[in-house]
């Protein structure tokens, strides 16, 4: 027609052979520029996906270190507390002795009962009042005083009830850096007796700390809130002293004394994720650092795999890419030089299409006016000979007669093949409207009519409720009448005759079916019912044309279904069919 157009991106049939190449090129440019833009965009993927695996092996890595130094710093925490309480105890025994018997006990034995761990302590020490140093673990000859020691003058004002931690010392005694504790010693009266104070090595806890694997550059620090470094994990004393006052980590703690942060280390500015714990009742801070460089240095060689990985996926992309593009380009060059060919055969199809189907259209009406024309002659034939039997029956011979009954059988049989060809034309000529209807009321309404026509018979009949089909509403009630009337004849001859109509689920597709458990048939010969006029059983067994499955069949094709038989000699058949979907 002059009106229609051709379809988006197909090349018109009639084009001009320049046109076609032309509109050929434009393809080719166009379907390797699509594959560029999926290529780009498969290398975005990939790269996204490689920064975000970076990033999220990046922070695992770290939660790691922050996890393994929260732990460490639990254990030092307990450690510590472990320690100090002991040192506590200790000092709070010789305080409470000395108050309470003064010079008449013996200090120097109790501080040897107490001076149990040589490692943790330098000195202990019991100083009076004014305070010449009275009694010493490791007591030098002549007379110390430490009267102007800080942890000394801090218990004489004011009734001092438990430890006091000092900043480190040089002992006088031993030439080495400690750090001090002391406990007030308070006359009956309440006045200031003196104090007992314990000189704690710092090498006691650093090498405690040094079992923890954290690297070249981790840290394990014992600092008091004042900021002044009391034991550090290198195992040296050179740290001792060191203030930390200036640190972000003290003005953090004293906002939340359990965390972790990123910071900078004062003393050699490496930066590092430490965890703290303050020291509960203790004005102590545990802090276990490990160095940033340290810690991401596994995640930066895995990132250099990442990196290289994604490198040789994106070169792998390129080619593959471009090895379509070579594809494409050969493939549209194949295509065009047979555009022609195929435009021909095209043609060549569509005028053959045309005129098989105006051959199929005028065979069907050929058939429809033959069977209708063969009609009134038929039954001239029979209906004249029963006239002539009716009124000369008496007058003929028997082979007359039987010759008679044989035509008019004959006449009656034709008359009956002729309408069941009309009934199958008529419904291949059928425009069909599909909708959705009640299997089971059809399949009911064919039922009841076979109970009136054949009253005397007793079947067992079972309609599954509910079932629904789509389908054209003439169409679907020829079928079921032929289906279950099909069922009701070759069940004549069975006694408990039983016939079950409904649908069952075979993957998700709806299989209706009919059953009966009437005469069967051999299933070698099931190709042959679905053709007109085929039977498997002789008339004077059950009456029929043997159109019925053809016209079911043509109506099925007609709908986009199938349908197929399962049988047994005298074990009854069912009949499986299906519908295809709703154009």
């Amino acid at each position: 027609m002059e009106n229609e157009k051709p379809i988006d991106g197909a090349i018109p049939a009639d084009a001009h052979p320049a046109y076609k190449m032309q509109r050929g090129v434009s393809l080719r440019s166009g379907m390797n520029g699509v594959i560029a833009v999926f290529c780009v965009v498969l290398i975005a993927i990939v790269w996204t996906a490689v920064f975000a695996q970076i990033e999220i092996d990046r922070q695992t890595t770290i939660d790691k270190a922050v996890t393994q130094n929260s732990n460490l710093v639990k254990a030092f925490e307990e450690h510590t507390i472990r320690t100090i309480k002991g040192i506590d105890a200790a000092t709070l025994f010789i305080a409470h002795e000395y108050a309470r018997l003064g010079m008449k006990i013996d200090i120097a034995s109790y501080i040897k009962d107490t001076y149990i761990d040589g490692m943790l302590f330098t000195n202990i020490g019991v100083s009076n009042e004014r305070g010449d140093m009275l009694a010493s673990s490791q007591l030098r000859s002549g007379a110390i005083n430490i009267a102007d020691r800080e942890y000394f003058k801090i218990h004489i004002p004011h009734d001092s009830k438990g430890l006091f931690f000092s900043k480190p010392v040089q002992s006088r005694i031993t030439g080495n850096w400690t750090f001090p504790m002391s406990r007030r010693i308070s006359k009956p009266d309440g006045g200031f007796g003196g104090i007992v104070s314990v000189a704690v090595d710092p090498r006691y806890f650093s090498d405690f700390y040094q079992k923890a694997e954290l690297g070249e550059k981790g840290v394990v620090d014992l600092i008091g809130r004042d900021g002044i470094s009391r034991a550090r994990r290198d195992g040296t004393t050179a740290s001792v002293g060191f203030d930390h006052k200036d640190a972000n980590l003290l003005k953090v703690s004293r906002i939340d004394p359990v965390g972790n942060i990123l910071t900078r280390g004062i003393a050699d500015g490496t930066p590092r994720y430490v965890s703290y714990r303050v020291l509960q009742n203790y004005p102590l801070i545990i802090i276990v650092g490990t160095s940033q460089a340290e810690v991401l240095a596994p995640h930066m060689q895995r990132k250099q795999q990442y990196v290289w990985a994604a490198i040789m996926v994106c070169l792998f992309i390129v080619l593959m890419g471009w090895l379509l593009m070579l594809a494409v380009t050969r493939q549209q060059r194949a295509t065009d030089a047979l555009a022609r060919i195929n435009t021909e055969l095209e043609t060549r199809v569509a005028s053959r299409t045309a005129e098989l189907e105006a051959a199929n259209s005028e065979l069907n009406s050929f058939s429809y006016t033959i069977a209708h024309d063969l009609r009134a002659p038929v039954r001239a034939i029979g209906g004249y000979s029963s006239i002539v039997l009716r009124d000369n029956e008496n007058k003929l011979d028997k082979s007359t007669v039987g010759y008679l009954r044989r035509v008019v059988a004959g006449a009656e049989h034709l008359g009956e093949l002729i309408d069941d060809l009309l009934n199958m034309a008529r419904l291949s000529r059928l425009e069909m409207r599909r909708q959705e209807l009640s299997f089971s009321e059809l399949a009911a309404r064919a039922v009841q009519s076979l109970k009136q026509a054949f009253p005397e018979r007793g079947v067992d009949i079972s309609i599954q409720p509910g079932i629904s089909i789509n389908g054209d509403p003439g169409l679907m009630r020829a079928l079921l009448d032929n289906l279950i009337g099909n069922a009701w004849k070759y069940t004549g001859k069975t006694s408990a005759a039983q016939i079950a109509i409904g649908v069952e689920n075979h993957n998700g597709q709806s299989v209706y079916f009919v059953r009966d458990n009437g005469a069967g048939f051999d299933m070698q010969y099931v190709h042959k019912l679905f053709a007109p006029f085929q039977r498997l059983h002789h008339r004077d067994e059950f009456e029929g044309t043997g159109i019925g499955l053809a016209t079911v069949k043509r109506i099925l094709d007609r709908h986009g279904g199938r349908i197929w038989l399962e049988s047994a000699i005298n074990a009854g058949t069912a009949v499986f069919f299906t519908v295809g979907r709703a154009g």
